[in-house]
């Protein structure tokens, strides 16, 4: 009987790729590679191993290298620089975009609802990220910009200046882009969504990488976006031309079959409001309550049951006002007293539904952006206006939904989700990726104690969760964790020496396979990761008289126990977790134990993952 290894290594995207590939089509396989004449014996005329049309440049090749090497790297939690770390479920991470999209692709594997990211827009003042991770680190250093010709350190956020003098200019910009949104697409749901903000510069690029990425049949538009006053008065200053007042966002879809809602106007900018069914096909007990006397066997209501009752009431006062029209009754209540008024009712079929109120009434007015606190404005001149980020997210996502955002910038995307959480009362959630790019010294943002951009994200969305918690009339946690990028908390064994004394000494080391000194909350959030669960799993202690472990997202059981008993062991199986994690040195002192344990394990279908 024998465990399984747990891997220390991010999501290995190729073989996930090949397995999905080969549940469709195994015929296809002779001693585990594709073999291309029988695929194209399978796929007819649809295979074509020829040129094609499509996009292609200079180290194009090396894109599928960065994406199919996996990372050891993890997420450090800090609580210190949280705010109601053990209440929210948002999450600021601090570090490489294309490290932390690699450590997520196992815990948030098509869950999120909607991404938007602004990313630099190549416009020859840009700098872009240096991926090319199996270079000398001497090489790589001097290649991205980290040193200069006499081998002085001149960056240490990992940046270089991308130029339009440089031969490379476009294909840098290529190369940076493709493999975040390669992995990106990976995080989204089959209905989600992804906005990318643009101009001119790179839009056509960028249009055929995503083409190629999420396939053509999912392009659903291209929406032009008035550019900010100053953007354009710069323009006109710096350019010689006709000014463009406008950028660009391009939309994609994850599957092809899944449509956009169609924003059917009423008058004006409002937008018609709809019914949708108030069941959930996820279960939490909680949310498990007698409603129309309907008590779901399996699945759950859409909201805890004091606001589904004032709903109901909500409906009930509509009933009684003898008005016909739900979204007029809606937008009187809401222009008069500011408060979104939730309904709940049993249609004719006995189906019980909730109204979504239309999406564009004007949440926020301009000054509340500002977040201007003793002088100090923290935001760019580019950054995209909340009340932008309120219409997509309204749009396209539900209460319990997840938005993403992996070029955070000064964090305007869980600003907005935060306020549209306060004024909507939703439940939305958000992560955002920032890189620690350093900020020019001689900037405002540096004058005013910010060292780099990720200071000033983190800076934005305390004010922004404060404010937030003031405008709502809810329990809503508006907290967010923030985590650092780390390297992992367990020993990598050093492949390339030879030298027998040092390979001794090696093994010796790798008895115990965690680093010294390693903090346990660090070392179950990394376990978490490589495990497939997500940084907001709900994380129970069990105490028992033999020792403790903790079961997480109620799936997966961490014992860090050096020695793990039979009492132990058939403790945490009650728990009825799918998977354990032990250390693989608390089992290997009594091998008829061991056996007898793992059978136990194996007649529950419990699998035992071993460090």
């Amino acid at each position: 009987m024998n465990t399984s290894k747990l891997s220390g290594n991010s999501a290995d995207i190729t073989g996930e790729q090949k397995n999905r590939l080969k549940e469709l089509l195994p015929e296809v396989f002779t001693e585990d590679k594709i073999d291309w004449q029988k695929l194209k014996a399978v796929l007819g005329e649809e295979i074509e191993l020829g040129e094609r049309y499509g996009l292609s440049w200079k180290g194009k090749s090396d894109v599928f290298r960065i994406i199919q090497e996996p990372t050891t790297k993890t997420l450090k939690p800090m609580r210190d620089e949280s705010v109601n770390f053990d209440e929210t479920e948002n999450v600021f991470i601090e570090g490489d975009n294309l490290e932390a999209l690699k450590i997520l692709q196992k815990s948030y594997y098509g869950k999120v609802k909607m991404i938007y990211i602004d990313p630099p827009y190549n416009t020859g003042n840009d700098f872009v990220y240096n991926d090319k991770f199996t270079q000398k680190r001497v090489d790589y250093e001097q290649e991205a910009g980290l040193r200069d010709e006499n081998g002085q350190v001149t960056r240490i956020d990992g940046l270089s200046k991308n130029s339009r003098d440089n031969g490379h200019y476009h294909s840098n910009w290529l190369e940076m882009m493709y493999p975040r949104l390669y992995l990106a697409r990976n995080l989204l749901r089959k209905d989600g969504v992804i906005f990318v903000s643009i101009d001119d510069n790179e839009v056509h690029n960028l249009r055929q990488i995503m083409n190629e990425i999420f396939g053509e049949e999912n392009f659903r538009n291209c929406v032009c976006v008035r550019r900010g006053i100053k953007n354009v008065q710069a323009q006109f200053e710096t350019v010689d031309s006709l000014s463009v007042g406008h950028e660009y966002i391009l939309i994609y879809t994850r599957d092809s079959g899944h449509k956009l809602p169609k924003l059917s106007r009423t008058s004006g900018e409002e937008y018609i409001g709809k019914w949708d069914t108030f069941w959930r096909g996820t279960d939490r007990p909680t949310m498990r309550y007698d409603l129309f006397g309907n008590l779901p066997e399996h699945g759950q209501w859409r909201w805890e049951k004091n606001r589904a009752q004032k709903a109901i009431s909500n409906y009930e006062a509509f009933l009684n006002s003898g008005s016909d029209d739900l979204d007029a009754f809606y937008h009187d209540h809401y222009q008069s007293t500011g408060e979104k008024l939730d309904f709940v009712r049993l249609n004719d079929q006995g189906v019980v539904q909730y109204y979504v109120p239309p999406r564009n009434y004007k949440l926020i007015s301009d000054n509340w952006m500002d977040m201007s606190i003793k002088g100090s404005f923290i935001g760019f001149d580019t950054e995209k206006t909340i009340d932008l980020l309120q219409r997509m997210i309204g749009w396209t996502c539900n209460t319990d939904d997840i938005v993403m955002d992996f070029f955070a910038g000064s964090g305007t995307l869980g600003h907005a989700v935060m306020n549209y959480n306060a004024r909507n009362r939703e439940r939305l959630k958000w992560v955002m990726v920032q890189l620690p790019e350093v900020i020019d010294v001689s900037s405002q943002h540096y004058e005013a104690g910010y060292k780099t951009i990720a200071d000033m994200t983190l800076e934005r969305i305390r004010r922004a969760s404060k404010e937030a918690s003031q405008l709502s009339s809810t329990n809503i946690s508006f907290g967010f964790k923030v985590f650092r990028l780390a390297s992992t908390n367990f020993k990598i064994w050093d492949s390339s020496t030879n030298n027998k004394s040092k390979l001794r000494q090696q093994m010796i080391d790798h008895l115990n396979p965690i680093k010294d000194d390693v903090d346990e909350e660090d070392l179950l959030t990394e376990l978490a990761l490589k495990s497939g669960i997500d940084l907001v799993a709900p994380r129970k202690l069990v105490e028992t008289p033999d020792g403790k472990y903790y079961v997480l997202d109620e799936a997966l059981a961490i014992c860090l126990e050096a020695i793990v008993s039979s009492s132990l062991f058939e403790s945490i199986l009650a728990s009825k977790p799918e998977r354990v994690v032990l250390l693989d040195s608390s089992l290997h002192n009594d091998d008829q134990l061991k056996t007898n344990l793992l059978l136990q394990a194996a007649k529950a279908s419990i699998e035992i993952l071993v460090i």
